[in-house]
């Protein structure tokens, strides 16, 4: 066999989830588990937020150009070119307002449970920090760019929200004279507000174009459109609520008279009932608005937890290397430490090249998620023109470039490709108790371990001819890892990890994107067609299934030895 030349003591697996996060996790696992069931994983809503925030985007652009057409940017001529187009052309005009209204109010929807899964499945911090703040910008505009729509109408409603607005805003320092003083009566409504509310309205998408660009520049291969199985039935369900109960006017806006009574939208107009119920004044909606945004900005910074690389003892613990060097009674020490530790250790922090080691091959380029790596110009006297370079603030602290190098010339928190085949090595090395039949590499993030790792004997519950492997992501199975299992005497491999697209690292979306391009160079475990191989995407709710099914498979590689033989 060959040698693998180092073994590390990681560090003691704590909650990957902040506790501040656990409840919210849960109900989003729990509602996304729900979802799957009935949409299946692949087409599951909850996948594809940020997708579906790009598709309503692209429905306002089409059918807010179609308005804007025949828009008349007068007090007066407003409410007429509106009413023109919903009732004398109720089956183009109409439906493409209708449209417009309910892309709006479906984007608001969609931003806000993409920002509260974001939250708590705990993808706001450390690289994350730049999506999470310019997502949060997004959203204010959004909702401004929408509540500027209902202005444009100039209907009672819009003239409620312009009374009410203008004095929130007249505390700030915008204008020599009150804002509210522009609505006191018809006559002093200039066509230029409206002038400047329809620039607004489109300026503001477009501003939400670029964001959306910086919001999605860190990510390797970024959904900007939902998969059409999925996109089709969200425009129908858009095109028969349209029909159905389609946008209307209110009364024409009248400065002389007070609003009565009105239906409000409540994605929009939610703040009005509030302030008027507590009698809220300005500098209090400001204060309140303020503060709470302030503090959902800092976020990535406020809530606890830390990366391995800030650590002051990150990397640190013992190495021993070549366990064929060192004779069958250091395997058995290294097969005892690990028996104590290492079921329960997973490397992290940011990865690191080794350039003396670095052969400018491109492996790591290629599995980086976030576009971390890039390929440089050399900098030392090596024989090699390029080199690999990791940006340690966009890392992901995945781990899929560490084993992906095949010179060890990445590591992460101290492990590199051979430390992990050192570990291998060492599971099966074992002499007290019984040898481990199957290796289990298993995702961190996938599931509680404690609901299918026997924390005594380090083996899963129930078997212990498992050997298990926790990893920060199955995405670090390379080929490698594999090989070395089976050489190491293991007659099955089994890979443990999330539903398919709730992968913390976007593996498996990079899997299924690669897949459609028909892209055969990555490589993925599931892609190994062999009978001894096993992979299960699982909810965290499955352990005593999939602990049930993972029997099975042993059984079955049991068998098939057998019949080798």
């Amino acid at each position: 066999m060959d040698s693998a030349p180092a073994i590390k003591k990681g560090k003691s697996m704590s909650p990957v989830i902040p506790w501040v996060l656990r409840p919210g996790n849960a109900v989003l696992v729990f509602m996304q588990e729900q979802f799957n069931k009935i949409f299946t994983p692949l087409l599951n809503p909850f996948y594809f937020l940020g997708a579906i925030t790009f598709f309503f985007c692209w429905i306002l652009f089409i059918t807010g150009a179609y308005l804007f057409l025949y828009y008349n940017m007068d007090p007066k001529g407003s409410y007429e070119s509106i009413q023109y187009l919903t009732l004398d052309q109720r089956y183009v005009g109409g439906i493409m307002r209708s449209l417009h209204r309910y892309a709006t109010d479906g984007l608001m929807i969609v931003i806000l449970f993409h920002v509260l899964q974001v939250l708590f499945s705990d993808r706001f911090r450390s690289h994350r920090w730049l999506a999470w703040v310019t997502g949060v910008i997004i959203l204010p505009i959004t909702w401004f760019a929408g509540f500027t729509g209902y202005f444009l109408v100039w209907d009672d409603k819009a003239q409620m929200i312009a009374t009410e607005t203008s004095h929130i805003f007249d505390i700030l320092p915008i204008s020599s004279e009150p804002l509210s003083r522009a609505f006191l009566v018809n006559d002093t409504l200039n066509p230029v507000f409206f002038f400047f509310l329809n620039f607004g309205h489109i300026a503001l998408p477009t501003l939400l174009l670029i964001l959306g660009w910086v919001h999605v520049m860190r990510v390797t291969r970024p959904l900007i459109s939902p998969p059409w199985a999925l996109g089709m039935p969200i425009m129908v369900l858009l095109l028969a609520i349209s029909l159905i109960k389609p946008a209307l006017s209110g009364q024409p806006a009248d400065l002389s008279k007070l609003v009565g009574t009105i239906d409000i939208d409540w994605f929009y107009m939610a703040p009005y009932p509030v302030i008027n119920v507590f009698n809220l004044d300005a500098t209090t909606v400001w204060f309140l608005f303020g503060g709470f945004y302030f503090i959902f900005v800092l976020l990535p910074w406020l809530v606890p937890g830390h990366r391995a690389s800030d650590d002051a003892d990150a990397g640190a613990g013992s190495v021993i290397s070549g366990i064929d060097d060192i004779g069958m009674d250091a395997a058995d020490l290294i097969a005892q430490r690990l028996e104590e530790t290492s079921a329960q250790k997973v490397p992290r922090g940011v990865a690191k090249v080794t350039l003396k080691d670095c052969k400018a091959c491109d492996l790591c380029l290629e599995v980086c998620p976030f576009e971390a790596i890039s390929i440089d110009p050399r900098s030392d006297d090596m024989p090699y023109s390029t080199e690999a370079t990791i940006n340690p603030s966009l890392c992901g602290e995945c781990g899929f470039c560490v084993t992906a190098c095949e010179f060890d010339a990445i590591e992460m928190d101290g492990w590199t490709k051979s430390t992990f085949l050192g570990h291998i090595e060492a599971l099966f090395s074992a002499t007290n108790g019984s040898k481990p039949k199957v290796m289990a590499f298993v995702c961190e993030r996938s599931i509680d371990m404690d609901s299918i790792i026997d924390k005594e004997k380090k083996r899963l519950i129930g078997m212990d001819d498992v050997a298990v492997m926790i990893l920060p992501c199955i995405g670090v199975i390379s080929p490698a890892l594999v090989e070395y299992s089976l050489k190491a005497g293991a007659t099955g491999i089994v890979a443990v990890g999330g539903r398919a697209l709730d992968c913390h690292f976007r593996a498996a979306r990079r899997r299924i994107q690669a897949g459609m391009e028909g892209d055969p160079s990555p490589f993925y475990v599931e892609r190994m067609n062999q009978d001894n191989i096993k992979v299960f995407l699982i909810s965290r709710f499955k352990g005593e299934e999939l602990l049930r099914d993972i029997k099975a498979f042993v059984a079955e590689t049991a068998i098939d030895k057998k019949e080798e033989v």
